[in-house]
């Protein structure tokens, strides 16, 4: 385990640990179909879903509509890439 920096998404002041794509499907406000995610928030930054690069940060953000992506320092595996 490394110390890195990671970036983590935020909505309402919680942390996303989790998301996974439902079964269903919703108009968006262009009146296109668009998925939806499940996801699970958290209180803490500990525990939240860390990606290793702002661009796929950014890209779940707006996916599960959140409203920040965050910056923070953790401890990660070095075999794990995301």
């Amino acid at each position: 385990m490394i110390k890195q920096t990671v970036y983590v998404v935020r909505k309402n002041g919680l942390y996303l640990l989790s998301y996974q794509l439902s079964e269903i499907r919703e108009f968006d406000s262009t009146g296109r179909l668009a998925d939806v995610y499940t996801c699970i928030w958290g209180e803490s930054s500990m525990g939240a879903r860390a990606f290793r690069h702002m661009a796929r940060a950014r890209a779940v953000m707006n996916m599960v509509d959140g409203d920040a992506v965050e910056e923070i320092l953790a401890e990660v595996d070095v075999d794990v890439e995301d």
